[in-house]
């Protein structure tokens, strides 16, 4: 009945995490949809580069976004692979269920959705307005995404893959790879390059702030478990998380029953699956988490186990 309930429980915990996905990425096709390509703004690492291609390519049958949402998809492919082959099974498969919703959303949705939906009052809505709607969306549903354990793909696999192997962060890779499109853009469209530069940069800016408001990927927390199976429990985040755990005797002052004490520091992006997984262990523990500002001494950034 045990490993019923088990086996159940992650049947479950895959179709919401599923779902959940395809709701962030339907989101996010739909700021692309309606907001950023009417607008000729540009979207962040590979949908970027598909945008541009499809500006290029568009006819009057087949639209921009059309064209980016097949594109988009044959980019994403051997870097799903990468996501597969080197970092995580679930954070692959579940960044691939965003990729195809998205590119089969961009690629079948009618061009003109943004007057369908707003009609006349798509007139009022001008490039800064949709700068900053599409950033907040697609910051907001990305995050969501990472909170569920997925990406939306393109340069998060890249940065995320560098990040822990060549130590250069994530950060610092994703801004030289939206400046290259960004310097790209201008380029190839020479008449509206500089002014659509710099509001896709607002939108970028903006794209940041919802998504640091949603899930800091880079935010650590230190994590305080109270447990009858310390032994069993920091065996298991040595083990899976490859985390160090500092386990310390304690005694319930009410009961007087002995208690282990463990201490984590780990990232936000571990945070939720090693309390949901210590939770398996020992359903009676009690989990604390706060959040680090800095950490001084040997702290590896580790986004997959």
């Amino acid at each position: 009945m045990l490993k019923y309930d088990i086996k159940h429980n992650k049947v479950l915990e895959w179709i919401i995490a599923v779902i959940s996905v395809m709701i962030a990425a339907t989101f996010y096709a739909l700021a692309v949809t309606i907001f950023i390509s009417p607008h000729k703004l540009l979207a962040g690492g590979v949908s970027g580069i598909a945008l541009i291609f499809g500006r290029l390519f568009a006819t009057e049958t087949i639209s921009e976004t059309n064209i980016a949402g097949v594109l988009s998809f044959t980019f994403n492919v051997p870097l799903l692979i990468l996501a597969w082959k080197k970092l995580n099974i679930k954070f692959a498969i579940l960044s691939s269920v965003h990729v195809i919703t998205v590119s089969i959303l961009m690629t079948f949705l009618p061009d003109n959705l943004n007057t369908i939906i707003f009609k006349d009052a798509w007139d009022s809505i001008n490039t800064l307005d949709a700068a900053i709607f599409a950033g907040a969306i697609v910051g907001v549903s990305t995050g969501f995404s990472f909170h569920m354990g997925a990406s939306s793909g393109g340069m998060d696999i890249i940065a995320y893959y560098y990040s822990s192997k060549k130590q250069v962060t994530v950060g610092r890779l994703n801004t030289f790879i939206n400046a290259a499109i960004i310097i790209l853009s201008i380029v190839l469209f020479p008449d509206e390059g500089v002014e659509k530069a710099m509001y896709t940069l607002i939108y970028i800016f903006i794209n940041s702030l919802a998504l640091d408001a949603v899930f800091n990927r880079n935010k650590k927390n230190m994590i305080h478990i109270i447990t009858n199976k310390g032994e069993d429990v920091s065996k298991f985040i040595m083990t899976n998380f490859y985390r160090g755990v500092t386990q310390i005797d304690a005694k319930g002052a009410y009961t007087g029953n002995h208690k282990d004490f463990l201490y984590i520091v780990a990232t936000s992006f571990e945070t939720l699956e090693i309390a949901k997984e210590i939770k398996k262990f020992d359903p009676d523990c009690f989990i604390t988490v706060i959040p680090v500002s800095k950490v001084y001494g040997r702290f590896i950034n580790r986004e997959f186990h």
